[in-house]
């Protein structure tokens, strides 16, 4: 995506968390042309749905949309009643995908993990117990369960039960450290194929064994006072320690405010960028924890602190001290108490309905660590490849690089949708699944879309939206009764996505119709 269209994404990062929360806790003129291969659009007199319907109506009006004059396009609709083609362009084209790439990632995530699979987070401490003292640390041990303190009131919560469990045990004082431990995972958080411009940004929250608040952070400050800043603890939520800002927003006499993150992941030093509204007093942003691990360890001892515990030492990640290191593999922990996750179906479904990208890299790399015990974004996309393949996919034009569908490395053909989507009406995971698709006019990404039309209520699909990228792909119910398995993408058109969006719409409506 480009940085215009990430700052116009941005705002939409606040509330989904507080609705994910919310899920989560409560379930415990010229045809277009392809610029790789000629185009192999079907004729139209060949299409074997019957001439001039609905739906052969909006094809040929979409092709000849101006919008897709330099646009690569692929779609096929199946019959899905009788096994049957109706329409097809381009089937075979490897196009951009976007989010409809969590599809391969949530389907492989059900038949391998298994639907009823939670992830735990442990508490532990290590050392021995005098005198309500323990001479040694306590632990947070990730399971790589991306839910964990979702949310600040969550986290609040589950920090100070924590709190009190370690108070019983007659601890009061802690002669050590405060460790986050997210090794489950490899420590390598950002897929090596996003983007600089945009690996900060609270969408792009990237997968750990150890996450916090969905591992993104809200950042509080004055845009036209603080040039440099360190974060103060009650204007970062969660906190972030020894983070410091260089501040160059612009004041602007207009309403827009477009307020961005920029720097290496990996340091703590960070400057924002954009514009504000001059009259603004404080202004906030939303951005990716880059290391949640110890995100998560500095939140817990803050809540021992206010909850009467003095700690001498301070909060770590574990994988940012060799000593510690050392000492944990010598250690034998000792388990305090425990929290786990939703089910794999309870997360698949808030992945696809929200089309959520954090969800999807953890579960990618649960794929990775399940199949060849190595948790990392390579191995899971690798296991996801080999497993669609042994299912009988054909993976020709086939490229996944992240679970997401952030990176545009990706690459994913019509056919492939088609042929996945088939395949999951009658797994064994089946409902899960397609419960986890949103419904035209009614949840998730679709809810907006096809409105008082034929379409509403009756089209159950995933949505992928990037710069210059939009794809659809799901299940229509017809007025006659018959199932359409659909996939349409579109690459590189021209014109506002609102509009592409509309036009399919339009498809969509004309499928429901037939």
């Amino acid at each position: 995506m480009d940085l215009k269209t990430h700052l116009t994404l941005k705002p939409r990062w606040v509330i989904p968390v507080v609705g994910l929360l919310f899920f989560l806790y409560g379930c415990t003129g010229k045809k277009a042309t392809a610029p790789v291969k000629s185009a192999s659009i079907v004729p139209l007199k060949t299409i074997s749905a019957p001439v001039k319907n609905p739906l052969v109506v909006q094809l040929e009006t979409f092709l000849k949309d101006s919008a897709l004059l330099h646009a690569s396009l692929s779609y096929c609709f199946l019959d899905a009643t009788n096994d049957s083609l109706i329409a097809s362009c381009n089937a075979e084209l490897s196009l951009v995908p976007a989010s409809t790439m969590k599809l391969f990632i949530t389907a492989a995530a059900l038949e391998i993990l298994g639907p009823e699979t939670r992830f735990r987070t442990h508490l532990l401490y290590e050392g021995t117990i005098s005198n309500h003292t323990l001479h040694g640390n306590i632990i947070i041990k990730g399971g790589g369960d991306p839910t964990f303190c979702m949310g600040e009131q969550t986290m609040k919560i589950l920090f100070t039960n924590w709190s009190n469990a370690i108070k019983k045990l007659g601890i009061d004082s802690v002669d050590g450290s405060i460790i986050g431990d997210g090794r489950i995972f490899d420590s390598e958080y950002i897929p090596y194929t996003w983007t600089w411009g945009e690996i900060n940004m609270g969408y792009c929250a990237a997968a750990s064994g150890l996450s916090v608040n969905g591992n993104i952070y809200q950042l509080f400050f004055e845009p036209f006072k603080e040039k440099r800043f360190a974060s103060d603890l009650k204007k970062v939520i969660p906190y972030i320690p020894e983070e410091a800002y260089y501040n160059r927003v612009v004041e602007t006499e207009t309403d827009e405010e477009d307020i961005f993150l920029v720097g290496h992941p990996l340091t703590n030093r960070k400057t924002i960028m954009g514009i504000v509204n001059k009259e603004k007093k404080e202004v906030s942003i939303v951005a990716a924890i880059s290391n949640p691990p110890l995100a998560a360890a500095t939140e817990f001892f803050n809540s021992l602190a206010r909850n009467g515990v003095h700690i001498s030492g301070k909060a770590w990640s574990v994988t940012d001290s060799d000593s510690l290191m050392d000492r944990l593999k010598k250690a034998s922990p000792v388990h305090v108490t425990m929290v786990a996750s939703p089910t794999v179906a309870a997360i698949v479904h808030t992945t696809n309905q929200a089309s959520y990208n954090f969800f999807a890299e953890n579960l990618l790399k649960h794929i990775g660590l399940n199949v060849s015990h190595h948790g990392g974004t390579e191995a899971g996309a690798l296991a996801v490849r080999r497993f669609w393949q042994s299912k009988g996919m054909d993976m020709g034009g086939f490229a996944m690089f992240d679970g997401s569908g952030i990176s545009r490395f990706n690459t994913v053909t019509a056919r492939q949708l088609i042929w996945l989507l088939s395949y999951m009406r009658t797994a064994h995971t089946s409902a899960d699944f397609l419960t986890s698709l949103s419904v035209a006019g009614v949840s998730g990404t679709l809810r907006t879309m096809c409105i008082n039309s034929a379409a509403e209520g009756n089209v159950q699909a995933k949505s992928g939206t990037m710069s210059r990228v939009k794809s659809y792909t799901g299940y229509a119910k017809t007025k006659t009764g018959r199932t359409v398995i659909f996939a349409i993408i579109v690459n590189n058109f021209e014109g506002p996505s609102a509009e592409i969006k509309q036009k399919i719409g339009q498809i969509m409506d004309a499928m429901a119709r037939l």
